[in-house]
């Protein structure tokens, strides 16, 4: 119906749908539009794609649309405000103390300094993906809540095998950029292996759940 054909068009589906805008990447309007869904040709608004559904119409779906992408130019550039005093202060202190020569202290101290920042981006992020519910509140829900066997079925019908493949190589690339600092063959170093051995892991579970998932669906 016309409510899936506008999902479809928002999610980046239709190639006329245009460039995002800037500060605010792909990753991030996926996790925001992968809220609204077409639910017996209705429009729906689910919070965080799983809370009560909300009928909403397509020029609701669009302003909230962009009062998302205003809201998160200001949260980031807020963003970039909050974690630049706490680096400009680490890498003052690490290059008066002298401990600039030591990477994988400097990193430590960085990380320390950089985490109340990225703490507080995370909450203000999560309170933008989830604006609409909050002038959604004194509106009836259609549907209720998504039951546990219902966000599970969701889940796994989004799951792509070519996204799960790509995870151990992730690792690797990050075992890569730690190689500047650590030896990942000798000593502590070889840990860093941890990481692509837990994401092959990740992603070998995930890909089973999947496969037995499809199978389920091909049997019915």
């Amino acid at each position: 119906g016309s409510a899936a054909r506008e999902v479809r068009r928002y999610r980046g589906d239709d190639p006329g749908a245009g460039l995002v805008p800037f500060l605010v990447n792909q990753q991030m309007m996926n996790s925001f539009e992968r809220q609204f869904s077409s639910e017996s040709g209705r429009l729906v608004y689910r919070k965080f794609g799983k809370g009560p559904g909300f009928a909403v119409t397509v020029e609701q779906q669009e302003r909230f649309r962009r009062e998302y992408i205003s809201g998160c130019r200001v949260m980031l550039l807020i963003g970039v405000a909050l974690m630049g005093g706490p680096m400009v202060a680490a890498a003052f202190y690490l290059t008066e103390s002298g401990a600039s020569d030591n990477a994988p202290l400097g990193a430590a101290i960085m990380i320390v300094a950089m985490a109340p920042s990225i703490v507080a981006i995370c909450l203000m992020s999560f309170r933008r993906v989830a604006a609409p519910a909050r002038q959604l509140q004194a509106a009836q829900p259609i549907s209720p809540a998504l039951t546990r066997d219902q966000q599970r079925t969701r889940l796994l019908a989004k799951l792509d095998y070519h996204h799960l493949a790509a995870l151990p190589l992730l690792g690797v690339g990050m075992v890569w950029r730690l190689s500047r600092d650590l030896d990942p063959l000798h000593g502590w170093g070889r840990l860093s292996w941890l990481i692509p051995g837990s994401l092959a892991l990740l992603a070998g579970v995930q890909a089973y759940r999947k496969y037995r998932f499809d199978q389920g669906r091909r049997l019915r």
